[in-house]
């Protein structure tokens, strides 16, 4: 586990949950996806 991950907070599960900011998703989006700057909406 890293800093950036915590746990369910039931504990009923071993699933782990990330923090991140609109940027790194569509970031994300772009590199992993394939989207397109133009088919995103814009967070400004």
């Amino acid at each position: 586990m890293d800093s950036q991950s915590q746990t369910d907070p039931s504990f009923k599960t071993e699933r782990l949950y990330t923090r991140l900011t609109v940027k790194a998703i569509r970031e994300l989006l772009i590199r992993e996806k394939g989207y397109t700057e133009e088919e995103l909406p814009s967070f400004d």
